[in-house]
Formats: C-alpha cells, structure tokens, sequence
C-alpha cells in the first residue's frame, strides 16, 4: 500500500501547503497531490484558491523524495500541447517525480465565470481522449502530429522531453462507466475513484474497468489504483470524530455525506478502513487536507502509515 496526501489549494497560505508537503516528504509518504479548480468548490465562489500548475512548480523545488501530481487536471482549462510543456518542465524541476493526473471537468461556475466553453458531458469526454493521445505523442516523439476534432497539432518540436521515459505516468480520475473507465482502461497508468466510494462501490467499478481491460487486451493490474478520503485521526477517537463533524458543516455537508467521504477516529479505526479498501485491490490510499487538518501530517504518518512500514 502507498499513501499519499493531497491538499486542496483553497482558503489555505502557500506556506501551509509547503509545510504539509514537507512534512509528508520527511515522513517518508509516497506521494502528495493539489486539485486544479479556479472557483472554490464547497465554500463561497470569491474565496481564496490558488492555481494548481504554478502552485505544483514551487512544491516540486520544495519537496525531494515524493512522486507529485495534481488530482485531477481539469482538461478543459488548457491545450494539452501547453499542458505537455508545463509537465515536461516540471518533471525537470522535479527531477522525474511527476505524475500527469487528468480529468474531463465538472465545475460549471467556473467555466462560466472565467469564460471557458463548458461542452457537454460526451464532448467533454472525447476531448479527454484525445488530451491523452496528444500528451503521450509529444513526450516519446522529438515531433509529433495529432489531427482531432478538439485538438490540432501539425509537426510539433518538443524539447526537452521529459526525465521519465515515456513521459510522466498518466493518472485519469472518474467513476462513469460509459465515457470515463473506457479512457482509464485504454489510456492511463493509474486511475482515481473519488467521490466518496467504499470498498463495496470499488468493486464494482473495478469490475467494470477489469472488463473493459480484457476487452482491448490490456492486463487490469498495470493500472495503479488510487482512493483519497478526508482522514481525521486522534488518540482521542471521539473528538477525532467531532473534529470530523465540524468539518462536514464548515463544507455544508450532510453527515451521511461526511460519513461517507470521511475516515475520522483513533488510529486503529483509520488502519482497519483503510485495510478494507486494501483488501479489495487499492493500491494507493490518499489523506485529503481540509482546513483543520494541514497539522495532522505527522501524526497520520506516525500512527497509520506506520502499521504498513
């Protein structure tokens, strides 16, 4: 099992966000990964929120040892021929530390209020499809030409090529069974079920995802999973509970919700949950930091992560 955490970029300093990421390479986690959103999500529109890419630059000079990503990129916010430049650059920076994450955007007040064409669902999809294809052709190709119904590159030169060979690994984030988990089988190297999914609802997915692999002749296991939960964890069970809840209605979230996104307890309950998603095939367990929550990076590592070290 990896773990990782991811920090939203929202309502929170850059030094906090620098801190935790520190914290996290000096403790000895795997990975750690923002979210690429230009309006908050969950809380008023005009809050703070810094921008993922710019942000990923500096913690990628910040940080040493972890592999680094944002979860996901939203694709409709750049071309992927500016998006393959900027991870290209920053796999340097990282010195091959960086994972591609990619999704086909969901966020409708931010498309609307920054006036980027929001596409339908299916549109959406396709132009994922062929961000995928344009990001992989310019990493392994010193030129490279796409022609798309979305996308046109014509005898592109790309150089420096990224320090990974083959270029950074690309993770695609999503849950649909019809336009996403079709791109995660063909596309990517590891993939993100969000959204509050248990092990039940992994399962199932996975299932589907499998079969899809089997259908285009690729083997299911070269696909990295990944789940992240918000993790409250305390010697104090209770309070690390009330913690939760607390945290739950600052987002405006119902308990059920929070009861389903969450894992909040003593470590021994956050080991148990997190042994179930293990059971069922996840690969990478990701701690998403929420206001309240940026201290609890060293804690999380000295009483979870350390039952699997």
């Amino acid at each position: 099992m990896k773990f990782g955490i991811q920090t939203a970029p929202q309502d929170v300093t850059w030094e906090q966000i620098r801190d935790a990421w520190c914290t996290a390479d000096d403790a000895g986690l795997d990975s750690a990964w923002n979210f690429d959103h230009i309006v908050p999500l969950m809380i008023a529109p005009d809050g703070s929120i810094f921008e993922a890419w710019s942000l990923l630059a500096g913690l990628a000079v910040a940080t040493k040892r972890l592999t680094i990503g944002c979860m996901v990129t939203c694709n409709t916010f750049r071309h992927p021929g500016l998006l393959a430049k900027m991870a290209a650059t920053i796999d340097h920076m990282s010195d091959g530390r960086l994972i591609v994450g990619l999704g086909a955007g969901y966020h409708e007040i931010e498309h609307v209020s920054y006036g980027i064409p929001m596409h339908s669902q299916r549109e959406r999809a396709a132009m994922l499809a062929e961000s995928c294809q344009v990001l992989k052709g310019l990493f392994t190709q010193e030129r490279f030409s796409f022609d798309g119904a979305h996308y046109t590159i014509k005898e592109a030169p790309f150089s420096p090529p990224p320090v990974q060979l083959g270029g950074p690994p690309l993770l695609l984030g999503g849950r649909g069974e019809k336009l996403t988990l079709p791109l995660v089988a063909r596309y990517a190297d590891q993939w993100n079920l969000s959204g509050g999914a248990g092990p039940e609802d992994f399962v199932q997915k996975h299932g589907v995802l499998t079969d899809l692999c089997r259908e285009i002749g690729r083997d299911p296991a070269e696909i990295e999973t990944n789940m992240a939960f918000v993790t409250v964890v305390g010697h104090d069970g209770a309070r690390a509970k009330e913690r939760a809840r607390a945290i739950a209605q600052y987002f405006g979230l119902p308990p059920e919700v929070a009861d389903a996104a969450f894992l909040a307890g003593e470590p021994t309950e956050i080991v148990e949950r997190i042994s179930a998603l293990e059971a069922v095939g996840v690969d990478h367990f990701v701690n998403s930091l929420v206001p309240g929550t940026y201290d609890d990076v060293r804690l999380f590592a000295d009483t979870v992560v350390s039952h699997w070290r």
